[in-house]
């Protein structure tokens, strides 16, 4: 039995020593077989990583160029914001500029605006101060016509004085009534209403229905002057030379008119008569002042 028993332990021992001598013996073939399978496939493995090596170069050279481009671009985006911070600036004084030539605008066309009010102005003044020129320089005219006239008659009276003398006939006065037509006046239009003629004077006065009083040169048969504000025809008149003007007074139906004839200004109304006026009398100064 004990050796039956040292005969199995013995087979035991040797079956596991037998077995672990078959695995490392597969282990080494193994190592063997997956060494043999590398050396098989070195170069085929040599042969793939060559071109990934090479590509990875070229994506770090494309990795470096690219941050190149991209610093410049960095570098140039730095140039354009400075330039347009430059450009910003001045479009803000551009801008400022503009604001004040509009605003210089305003002011002159406010200017222009006041000197043409002005100029109108200074225009109506003008204007008013030549019409009374004018005026002032027909009544000098006038007053010198009349001075000449006075004068003409007065040297007139004289010479026929004279003749007279000289003739013998001192007592003979010659009649002063023409004895032919001189002239013919048309002189106002509907009739006239009432005539007038100044003593020791070439003027005659006319007042008619067409509103007027008109004053006519005897010697040259023209019209001298024309006075206008009437509200009717002329039914009388009454006129007094002064030394520098002429007072007229008219009567037109209910209405009374004192004025002076040389300048045509109206001294006095009356309007107060209820019936048409037939008669008129006036007592004048012997100068008007």
């Amino acid at each position: 039995m004990e050796k039956s028993r040292r005969s199995l332990d013995c087979f035991e021992k040797s079956s596991e020593e037998i077995g672990t001598a078959a695995i490392k013996r597969a282990i080494r073939a193994l190592r063997k077989r997956h060494l043999l399978e590398e050396g098989a496939h070195a170069p085929a493995i040599n042969a793939l990583s060559r071109p990934l090596v090479a590509q990875g170069l070229e994506w770090k050279e494309k990795a470096e160029n690219l941050e190149l481009e991209l610093q410049q671009c960095y570098k140039a985006h730095t140039r354009l914001s400075e330039q347009l911070v430059v450009e910003i600036a001045e479009c803000r004084k551009s801008k400022a500029l503009v604001q004040e030539k509009e605003e210089s605008i305003n002011n002159l066309q406010n200017d222009i605006s006041l000197a043409r009010e002005e100029n109108l102005q200074i225009k109506q003044c003008l204007d008013e101060k030549t019409k009374a020129l004018d005026l002032l320089m027909q009544c000098e005219d006038m007053m010198q016509q009349l001075k000449v006239s006075s004068i003409e008659q007065l040297r007139q009276q004289v010479d026929g004085i004279v003749r007279q003398r000289e003739a013998g006939y001192v007592d003979h006065a010659e009649s002063t009534v023409p004895s032919s037509c001189k002239h013919t006046i048309h002189a106002h239009e509907g009739g006239c209403g009432s005539i007038l003629f100044q003593h020791n004077s070439d003027k005659l006065i006319s007042g008619g229905q067409d509103r007027t009083v008109k004053i006519w040169d005897t010697k040259s048969g023209t019209l001298s002057s024309t006075l206008h504000g009437c509200l009717g025809g002329y039914l009388i008149l009454l006129s007094r030379m002064t030394t520098d003007l002429s007072l007229l007074l008219a009567v037109q139906t209910t209405y009374m008119y004192g004025r002076l004839a040389l300048v045509g200004y109206d001294i006095h109304s009356l309007a107060t008569l209820t019936k048409y006026v037939l008669l008129m009398q006036a007592k004048f100064p012997a100068a008007i002042y």
